[in-house]
């Protein structure tokens, strides 16, 4: 890293922020949005530049009627978090297929000129629980991801 300094917080415009979704085996889409809060470029070498992001991974899911009709008679979910093990009724579900991409990309300006922040949320593990509901009345999942994101010098 070279001793330039960098601004604390990077100005950025949002070029892309929309949902994605990944369909389940059991048909349920999992709707998922990056959105970028706060961008603080840290440095910059000759990979490009580096930065911290604070953000938020917004998920909705929507099962279909035959599921939640099914779903009917759980209780709701607790309040309290429940261990994902087979034995709390949890059950892995396999990923369908991926409706649309999940990626969100910004722009932002650094010392050396514009960049271009792409954040793509890649989904890799799904469980349900087949004894609770949500309130809207679909099974409960719980998500495993990781973001994969690129700084690009345009």
């Amino acid at each position: 890293m070279s001793d330039q300094e960098f601004p604390r917080q990077a100005t950025f415009l949002i070029e892309k922020e929309d949902w994605g979704s990944v369909r389940l085996a059991d048909g349920t889409l999992i709707d998922v949005r990056f959105v970028l809060a706060d961008l603080v470029i840290t440095g910059e070498d000759l990979l490009g530049s580096q930065a911290v992001m604070g953000h938020t991974v917004l998920v909705r899911t929507r099962a279909l009627p035959a599921l939640i009709k099914e779903f009917a008679g759980k209780p709701p979910v607790p309040d309290t978090p429940i261990p994902m093990t087979e034995a709390e009724g949890f059950e892995r579900i396999e990923i369908q297929d991926v409706a649309k991409p999940i990626e969100s990309i910004y722009s932002f300006e650094g010392t050396h000129g514009k960049y271009l922040l792409s954040v793509k949320v890649n989904i890799h593990s799904v469980v349900r629980n087949k004894r609770f509901k949500t309130l809207n009345g679909s099974p409960v999942y719980n998500i495993r991801w990781v973001l994969d994101y690129r700084i690009t010098k345009v």
